[in-house]
């Protein structure tokens, strides 16, 4: 059974029970929830589908209050999905290796939206009870008619209003931004024993699969309905800035990386020992190996427990004494700043930038306290930002974001990173300035009228140069 790749299909799991979760991969035998909230499980009466899109560009799953759509870049090429199929109890399940969240849309009631299709329903159409389709009194389109055709008592619903990209904003309305999933559950039964519709789904999944040369392998993985990965309730501790940097750095590998840091009793004490003011460099340094290895092919179940000596002895022994650590220490030319990574459903941290001064660092005593680096992207990290996250990023940009202690707000960027949605943020605590008196010493640009010309005028300071000679400003002649 194949699909026909020119159109869209819809399978109805209308007689079908189904679990949809959220979390990550444990191990290579076990699979954990995020939370209870990410759990989703569809009744017998429920109205759940699983759309495909035509050419393969994604798979939508579609549930009676919002839907989740799967693409090809929120997939994890190098581990794939692992499938298992269960014939005498007609059930699949598809555990998908995730590199992103998926894009999530919930339904938004639309006022007077159903009364209005009502008033469409019984101006233009009747009803063929034979054939179960609608035809037109007035000329449709191509498209119009194959939208009738296929069109059911589930669609019937989804006109109660609209469905809109949903994100996650940071100090609005009480939101926190999601975990970073590592992995999701998919599982589908026939209540009814009809293998049909079961083998309908396995094999289109599977072309979808195929068609973006995602490595598909069968297995079993163990899931535990009952045990979250944030079923205790855990709160860093009031370290430094650097200290709770370096463990969000961690934590934003993946939820993988919380279940060990928070559920694992013996690991979260060692990582308390270490969260000594003193020991700044030496914590940032081992969070940073663990998230190397974390992130590598190699070493994906990585056990952070039995990492912890060695990184710690190569840290002692060979770090302190290199001449890495000395370039580390003085880097003429070059600062290190934070470094984050907003998307619609997360925060992710990134190790410290490395990157080449300009004017206005040179001008702040402690840039890589007043200065951050913040990126925005689509959680297929995709620099590309669609019409309907302009909210999104708009919020950052008026609003600034917290962290650490510390509250950035937007100051500007260079010339090459607008396109690249990057910009530079800065925390007027640490700065010791506004940022409009930091920006009155940037200099004036009020002349400038045009919006592109205005633009390039204030992004010069922050081109990235070396010091050569100082000029004075009033020079007598």
């Amino acid at each position: 059974m194949s699909r026909n790749d020119q159109i869209d299909n819809r399978i109805s799991l209308e007689n079908h029970n189904v679990i949809l979760a959220f979390g990550s991969l444990i191990s290579p035998y076990q699979f954990k929830c995020a939370e209870l909230k990410f759990l989703f499980i569809k009744n017998y009466w429920s109205l759940w589908s699983i759309f495909f899109a035509k050419h393969n560009s994604f798979v939508s799953i579609n549930m009676e209050n919002s839907r989740f759509k799967l693409k090809r870049d929120h997939i994890d090429s190098r581990r794939g999905v692992i499938i298992d199929v269960k014939p005498h109890f007609n059930i699949i399940i598809v555990h998908i290796c995730l590199q992103g969240n998926l894009d999530e849309y919930t339904l938004q009631n639309q006022e007077h939206g159903m009364f209005f299709f009502l008033f469409l329903l019984l101006n233009r159409f009747f009803y063929t009870r034979e054939k179960h389709v609608f035809s037109c009194f007035l000329p449709f389109t191509y498209q119009h008619i194959h939208l009738l055709t296929f069109f059911n008592f589930q669609s019937f619903f989804l006109f109660k209003g609209y469905a809109s990209r949903r994100f996650y904003l940071q100090n609005a309305h009480g939101e926190q931004c999601q975990p970073c999933f590592s992995a999701m559950h998919l599982s589908i039964q026939n209540a009814q024993n009809n293998p049909y519709f079961i083998n309908e789904s396995l094999c289109y999944l599977t072309e979808f699969f195929k068609h973006h040369s995602i490595p598909i392998h069968f297995g079993s993985i163990n899931f535990s309905y009952q045990d979250f990965i944030y079923r205790n309730n855990f709160s860093i501790p009031q370290g430094t800035f650097i200290y709770q940097y370096a463990w969000q750095m961690l934590n934003s590998v993946g939820c993988r990386m919380y279940d060990q840091m928070v559920n694992n009793c013996s690991l979260n004490n060692y990582l308390l020992r270490l969260s000594n003011p003193n020991n700044d460099d030496l914590f940032y340094y081992i969070m940073e190996r663990l998230r190397r290895l974390a992130l590598s092919s190699e070493s994906y179940f990585v056990n952070i427990l039995n990492e912890l000596p060695a990184i710690i002895n190569h840290y002692q022994e060979f770090y302190l004494n290199s001449v890495f650590h000395r370039m580390d220490m003085d880097w003429p030319n070059y600062v290190r700043i934070p470094w984050f990574c907003f998307t619609p459903t997360r925060i992710i941290i990134k190790p410290f930038k490395f990157m080449r001064s300009n004017r206005v660092f040179r001008h702040m005593s402690n840039v890589s306290q007043s200065m951050a680096f913040v990126e925005f992207r689509d959680d297929t990290k995709s620099a590309f930002l669609s019409k309907e996250l302009v909210p999104f990023l708009k919020h950052y940009l008026e609003n600034g974001f917290q962290f650490g202690g510390r509250h950035y707000i937007y100051l500007h960027h260079a010339q090459s990173q607008i396109r690249n949605k990057q910009f530079y943020f800065y925390c007027k605590r640490e700065g010791g300035m506004t940022r409009k008196e930091l920006e009155d010493w940037m200099g004036d640009f009020d002349e400038e009228k045009l919006p592109a010309k205005n633009t390039a005028r204030r992004t010069q300071p922050f081109s990235s140069t070396e010091t050569t000679i100082e000029v004075k400003l009033h020079k007598k002649c």
